[in-house]
């Protein structure tokens, strides 16, 4: 069948500007609901086209969005946890950042968000160098409570030998003249080095019987026990280790409890100089029993000396288990960085999925 068209129609349909030829179709009686449904059809796709040109621009614009906010923080998490040791996040990228906030949104994310205190805390953790282990501290008082009995028994106690009243009642001479025979006694001298007089034997019998055995023996359990505390106030004189020594996620704590134990230890050390004060007091007059000693100070030496052994024996584990500690606390911060931006990430993503539906 041979069909005739008219010169403006073919330029409209055929040798058309575009260079695009349009349908051509012939249509009888029978296809009028044809026509129809196609002309109902071209307004559902212009309808359509309508809504595309919405859309697309929405969906790129959500698009853009989660991805700058995905890049932005895979970079924040990278500058944050980047150490002078190569680790994984020196490559951490967008990728690796949506691949982590798929793993985690299903989780209760909102735990895993941490103060700024806290990120300071592993921060520091994470950048501190290799260190190297601290020994403990080591200290027992168990003598203290003994010492002070002992010092307490030996100031009540006195002598009972041939007394002088005038040395006895006078305790720098009696000092004075004891150390004076002992002398004497010792160079074989029969005249006085002070006054040059001729030395009578009574006097030196006489002074025999005051210094005798039992006073003798008395003063030196005396200077024993003297001797006994001045070593054990010397144990007092704890080498503690520097605030340095430590990482520094322990450092402050350290330095709290170190001036702390440092002024439970003067307390005890002054404690100690004013017993050996008083038995020197009591070297000078062992006749009397009118001395008495002061009560230990209060003090928390031993919790203090604990506390820190425990900042010691963390800082130790850290040493012994240094990079998977850093690895564990890196993740932490890595997992707190998502939670906070996942919200933002689980609603861009469920957004696009709607719009890509449309």
């Amino acid at each position: 069948m041979i069909r005739v068209f008219n010169q403006d129609f073919i330029k409209e349909n055929v040798f058309t500007l575009s260079n695009e030829v349009n349908p051509i179709f012939f249509l009888g009686t029978e296809d009028i609901a044809k026509q129809k449904e196609i002309e109902k059809l071209k307004t559902i796709l212009s309808e359509l086209k309508d809504k595309e040109s919405t859309l697309v621009p929405e969906l790129e614009l959500k698009e853009r969005l989660l991805h700058k906010i995905c890049k932005d923080e895979a970079k924040r998490i990278k500058d944050f946890l980047r150490t002078n040791r190569e680790n994984k996040y020196s490559y951490y990228d967008t990728p690796k950042y949506k691949d982590k906030c798929d793993s985690l949104k299903d989780e209760n994310f909102q735990q895993k968000i941490l103060n700024e205190s806290e990120l300071l805390h592993l921060k520091n953790s994470i950048d501190s160098p290799l260190m190297d282990p601290i020994p403990k501290i080591s200290l027992s008082l168990n003598n203290l409570e003994t010492i002070r009995t002992n010092v307490e028994k030996k100031i009540r106690d006195t002598i009972t030998s041939a007394l002088i009243s005038r040395l006895t009642n006078d305790a720098e001479l009696n000092s004075w003249v004891w150390k004076g025979l002992g002398l004497l006694k010792s160079s074989n001298a029969t005249t006085c080095p002070f006054c040059e007089h001729p030395i009578d034997s009574d006097f030196i019998e006489k002074l025999e019987g005051h210094f005798d055995d039992q006073y003798n023996r008395y003063i030196a359990e005396i200077d024993v026990l003297i001797k006994e505390i001045q070593n054990y106030h010397r144990i007092l004189t704890i080498k503690l280790p520097s605030k340095n020594d430590f990482y520094s996620e322990f450092s402050d704590d350290y330095e709290y409890n170190k001036k702390l134990l440092e002024q439970d230890l003067e307390k005890l050390s002054d404690y100690l100089i004013i017993i050996i004060k008083i038995l020197e007091e009591k070297k000078k007059s062992p006749f009397k029993n009118n001395l008495i000693i002061p009560e230990q100070p209060v003090h928390n030496t031993i919790k203090e000396i604990d506390t820190i052994n425990g900042l010691i024996e963390r800082h130790n584990l850290k040493t012994q288990n240094f990079l998977e500690i850093v690895e564990t606390n890196s993740q932490i911060v890595e997992e707190s960085f998502i939670a906070e931006k996942m919200e933002d990430y689980i609603t861009l993503n469920t957004e696009i999925t709607k719009l890509r539906l449309c």
